[in-house]
């Protein structure tokens, strides 16, 4: 087993890359039935360097129209380097997640409120092949 996370499928976490400053990190928790429940949970982050633990209280948002929903935790990141998310499910002591996150100065996505740079891509009104569409950042 990687010492960098504990394998527990029923956590997903759509990245590991953060930047220096406000972040929200967002993940589910997916139920036996597919759909994200919402669970008493004790979640921390610790700095990979220093030891340093914190925790975080994340704050559960349902979908509009659906069952389930996601988990929201808003924290600050004044170092750079590696951090574990740890996860504890406070009815289930055999659920214990943790995910190693990255923290850099030059996070390729924006920040929180920033526009998103505009992209020289082709889409369907620029072409009459499909096969052109390309989401690469430096399309032909």
């Amino acid at each position: 087993m990687d010492s960098t996370e504990v394998i527990n499928s029923n956590v997903v976490m759509p990245t590991n890359e953060y930047s220096l400053g406000f972040n929200r990190i967002v993940f589910s928790i997916i139920n036996n039935e597919g759909s994200e429940s919402q669970k008493p949970l004790s979640v921390s982050v610790e700095n990979i360097k220093t030891n340093k633990l914190y925790t975080i209280d994340p704050v559960f948002y349902k979908w509009p129209n659906k069952n389930g929903g996601f988990y929201v935790l808003n924290t600050i990141f004044d170092n750079e380097g590696s951090y574990f998310i740890n996860i504890n499910d406070l009815t289930d002591s055999d659920f214990i997640y943790k995910k190693k996150i990255n923290i850099t100065d030059n996070e390729l996505t924006p920040k929180l409120g920033e526009l998103i740079p505009v992209l020289n891509n082709k889409i369907i009104t620029d072409t009459q092949d499909i096969s052109e569409i390309t989401s690469d950042a430096e399309p032909d």
